[in-house]
């Protein structure tokens, strides 16, 4: 045989061979080139469906027409539209408070049509619901992410709670540091769960359950909880300060100067302190506007029901010889419902909210209605302020929530309980001797919102 046959013959082969790898590069091409495709459609078409059905169910369960011409209308802005190229976005109630968003497209494949594929469906689901839910399973929630010691349980105190204990931040030291002789007792199941690291010190008692290395739980109010200022300062409006105190009882005494009816009130535009110093006496006084801030000296106090709001200055209540109580309207005893709102000014200086027990007492309930329903004190993200609950000799009570995203929520309880529901704050700290705090985590005082939410 010649070498122009063998030749001829070797080229024959490798036609062959090269013939057979083009199908199997086609074949891996179109796994990886078709295969991602998909894989990027899905991604986008999901998001499209997740987005849809989250903004429908916020019509939820009350107008399904709207919750589905919102969800079609999200799902369009997200590049699926209903009938178009073959695109089928498809809306239903599972039940009253869920919606469910299917979209389904064809597209046409690129290199598996070699394989006789000339086209790959890809659809994708999403289902939210519009429900009422607790704002998380916490009773104590530190949000600092960083700082050491982000809560810190020091001296003889002792700290009962029936929620878990959260530590949002990252030192790996000491997130969360006990130190002393006091103890941390939790309700079964009750654990305690932080980001970076644990450490304890002294002959500290422990029963609460620690995981190092959880996960952060954001700001629960971030965005739940709007700023509402309660006054105009754009130059429209007009500016309604609290009603006058009423002196209940005791000797005839003018309002205190700074407060609402005084001979001179603070005013937005002049903030004074409404200082109470009247021993022996009861004053009732009435929410609103306080610029300037207040201060309670001496004296009994019950507070009507609404939001004191504190535009500078902050709140403040000596440990003895005060007492402050939440009232019915023209009532006497524990009831209504208060928010004491840590505010700014333009002008006057942001203060700090100290409320000192000591043979007096403090007892509060939170609100009982609206944007504020079961919070007791909220202080504002702008105003970095310490917020101090002083139990002493007697105990205290502010039932609902206690909030300080920004500053230290600190507690002392030297001979005294305070009991509060839940507290959410940026850091913590417990101290004192032989004083306890109480976090009953109570669902029938702690804020309950309708969120919409993906469930599948």
């Amino acid at each position: 045989m010649s070498s122009t046959t063998n030749d001829r013959s070797e080229r024959g082969q490798i036609l062959v061979i090269f013939a057979a790898s083009l199908l199997v590069i086609f074949g891996i091409a179109a796994l990886v080139f078709d295969g991602g495709m998909m894989l990027l459609e899905k991604r986008d078409q999901q998001n499209a469906a997740d987005a849809a059905a989250i903004a429908g169910a916020r019509f939820l369960p009350g107008n399904r027409t709207d919750a589905s011409a919102q969800a079609v209308a999200i799902a369009t802005e997200n590049g699926f539209t209903d009938g178009v190229e073959d695109q089928s976005v498809t809306v239903s109630f599972p039940s009253s408070g869920r919606i469910a968003v299917d979209i389904d497209n064809s597209r046409a494949s690129f290199f598996a049509g070699i394989w006789g594929i000339f086209e790959h469906n890809v659809d994708s689901r999403a289902v939210a619901v519009n429900e009422s839910r607790p704002l998380g399973p916490f009773g104590i929630l530190s949000l600092e992410e960083r700082d050491c010691d982000a809560l810190f349980i020091g001296g003889g105190g002792r700290i009962n709670s029936n929620g878990d204990i959260q530590v949002n931040s990252n030192c790996a030291g000491s997130a969360m540091r006990l130190q002393g002789n006091g103890e941390v007792v939790v309700a079964p199941s009750v654990a305690c769960n932080i980001v970076g690291g644990f450490s304890a010190g002294g002959s500290f008692v422990n029963t609460c359950p620690i995981t190092t290395g959880a996960v952060a739980i954001p700001d629960p109010f971030l965005g739940m909880v709007p700023y509402e200022p309660p006054i105009p300062r754009n130059g429209s409006g007009t500016i309604i300060y609290p009603a006058t105190p009423v002196l209940v009882s005791g000797s005839p005494q003018a309002v205190p100067t700074g407060c609402p009816g005084s001979a001179t009130p603070a005013t937005d535009a002049s903030p004074r302190l409404c200082r109470f110093n009247t021993s022996g006496k009861t004053w009732r006084l009435f929410p609103g506007y306080y610029p300037g801030g207040l201060h309670f000296q001496s004296g009994m106090f019950y507070l009507e029901p609404g939001i004191y709001y504190l535009g500078g200055g902050g709140l403040n209540m000596n440990a003895s010889g005060a007492s402050l109580r939440s009232v019915a309207s023209g009532g006497t005893t524990l009831s209504g419902g208060v928010l004491i709102y840590n505010g700014d000014h333009p002008t006057a200086a942001s203060g700090d909210i100290s409320l000192n027990g000591g043979s007096a007492g403090v007892n509060l309930l939170p609100m009982q209605s609206g944007t504020y329903a079961g919070m007791a004190i909220y202080q504002d993200a702008a105003v970095c302020k310490t917020v101090t609950l002083n139990g002493a000799a007697s105990g205290m009570t502010v039932r609902g929530v206690i909030y300080v995203p920004c500053g230290l929520a600190k507690f002392n309880g030297n001979g005294g309980s305070i009991t509060t529901d839940q507290i959410v704050g940026e850091t913590f700290s417990l101290t004192g001797n032989g004083g306890s705090l109480r976090v009953l985590y109570d669902d029938s005082f702690l804020p309950t919102l309708r969120l919409a939410g993906l469930v599948e």
